[in-house]
């Protein structure tokens, strides 16, 4: 079966037609075109390679959308439980705490040896001393030579 290219469109006065030989179908270049415009206004200024990437971790469950950026203020509500002035027992503390957002970390539930455990990671870390995957033993043992030969 060959391919459709350019030379196979007809226009029949109100839409192109696809012609090869024989009439094929019809195609809406409008909104084809109106798809392609959309496309590149939502991805201008990224890279072929990191669209790529970010597809990929998309397709593989491992994307993730961050609820602000490094830098950002924000404001939370703090919760502490703390023992009651008066009185046996305890309470919640509660006030606002506000600043700006200096990172994010990752929190992996991790299980070594029957033993289940939750470790908190940066996501600065994961590729420099947190690694996942394959080789992730290699990799973890050539970065550890690496921070001792310093």
């Amino acid at each position: 079966m060959r391919k459709i290219d350019y030379s196979d469109l007809r226009w029949n006065g109100n839409e192109y037609e696809i012609y090869a030989g024989y009439p094929l179908g019809h195609v809406s270049l409008n909104a084809e075109i109106d798809n392609l415009e959309q496309f590149r206004e939502i991805t201008s200024g990224i890279s072929l390679d990191r669209l790529r990437e970010i597809c990929d971790a998309e397709r593989d469950g491992r994307c993730v959308v961050l609820p602000c950026k490094v830098g950002d203020t924000y404001t939370g509500i703090c919760r502490e439980i703390v023992p009651k002035k008066r009185g046996k027992g305890w309470e919640t503390k509660s006030w606002l705490d506000s600043g700006n957002v200096l990172g994010f970390e990752v929190m992996a539930n991790l299980s070594k040896d029957g033993q289940d455990y939750t470790s908190r990671r940066s996501v600065d870390d994961i590729g420099k001393s947190w690694f996942t995957g394959d080789k992730s033993r290699e990799e973890a043992e050539a970065a550890l030579r690496k921070e001792q030969e310093q």
